[in-house]
């Protein structure tokens, strides 16, 4: 069964800015009366949601899937107009995130997602957070931002608007957040022009660049599952970050992780080969190790037998079962 896609109407998330809105697909438009979870799928660069919709049938069952075009993608919003091009574009990454934590609130008031189980009421319920590729530092980013903290030193990222009033939401609905492959320049490591396959390559050619090497990675025959999600809406995307320097984008993932909040799951393909896809996920395994956190039913690390960076299009059903042994692992049914 094919998705239904559909356009949620925000309104003004950021005082001044203009109301939002972002075109999305639900694969349960009649809400289930039976307990489930809904996942939220966050797209990266470059590619819009329809990326994942050849997964759908292999997603774990009596799950309920959402996944929105982020702002700057087909059928949503325009990219956010920046007052000042500082590096990184941190004002334009920012809407980012306030635009996820919109959904969530549209997902949970507009659209009727079940609140997470109490306790002893079982593992069906609430939200889980699964981004992908650079959708994933918007999701690591809203973790930054929430309490408590040990970090008591002012964030790198000023919030554009007050979060206080999504804090319950967060609490009653978010169960989880899982991160699938994460470039390694989210977490301050190199960034895409230090890539060597791209080194030389003009600012303005970054993003179909970087495109045509990691569909190099693909064999021929899988890359029009690909093709079919691409959007030049990665023009924009490609030069906005969690952080002006490496500094700062390093400063927002520590304080990311581990999270206070919700339980956190890492994936990523054996069949990955280029570094830069996977060394984000090696950031996460390793702080979790360096802080003494081992692999439990708060933090877990997943792979995907085979696959490439775009196995929930050329491999869904390896995508569908790893995805859906990390959510058990994480106590999510």
């Amino acid at each position: 069964m094919s998705p239904t896609w559909s356009t949620a109407h925000l309104g003004v998330l950021v005082p001044g800015d203009a109301p939002i809105h972002l075109h999305y697909f639900d694969n349960s438009p009649s809400t289930p009366s039976a307990p489930y979870t809904t996942v939220i799928l966050v797209h990266g660069n470059g590619f819009n949601s329809h990326i994942w919709v050849p997964s759908l049938p292999h997603l774990p069952p009596n799950t309920r899937v959402l996944a929105f075009n982020r702002r700057g993608y087909t059928g949503s919003s325009p990219p956010h107009a920046s007052t000042q091009q500082l590096p990184g574009n941190v004002e334009a990454f920012g809407r980012y995130v306030v635009d996820l934590l919109g959904f969530l609130k549209y997902a949970v008031e507009v659209l009727g997602v079940h609140p997470a189980p109490s306790e002893g009421q079982g593992k069906k319920g609430g939200i889980v957070l699964v981004g992908w590729s650079k959708g994933c530092a918007s999701v690591i980013s809203l973790l930054s931002h929430l309490p408590p903290s040990p970090v008591l030193s002012p964030h790198p990222l000023p919030r554009p608007a007050p979060l206080d009033s999504y804090l319950p939401l967060l609490h009653s609905h978010l169960r989880a957040t899982i991160f699938f492959e994460p470039p390694q320049m989210i977490f301050g490591l190199p960034g895409p022009a230090e890539y060597p396959q791209l080194a030389g390559v003009p600012p303005e050619r970054l993003p179909q660049a970087f495109g045509e090497v990691l569909l190099e990675t693909i064999p021929e025959d899988k890359r029009q599952a690909v093709l079919a999600a691409e959007d030049a809406g990665g023009a924009a995307d490609i030069v906005t970050w969690n952080g002006a320097t490496s500094d700062e984008r390093r400063d927002v993932c520590e304080r990311a992780f581990p999270s206070n909040l919700v339980r956190v799951g890492t994936l990523y393909c054996e069949g990955t080969t280029l570094a830069p896809v996977v060394n984000g996920v090696k950031w996460i395994n390793n702080r979790y190790a360096a802080l003494g956190v081992g692999v439990s039913a708060e933090f877990v690390k997943g792979m995907v037998e085979g696959g490439n960076h775009f196995v929930m299009a050329t491999d869904p059903d390896s995508f569908g079962t790893a995805l859906g042994e990390v959510l058990v692992q994480l106590g999510v049914e």
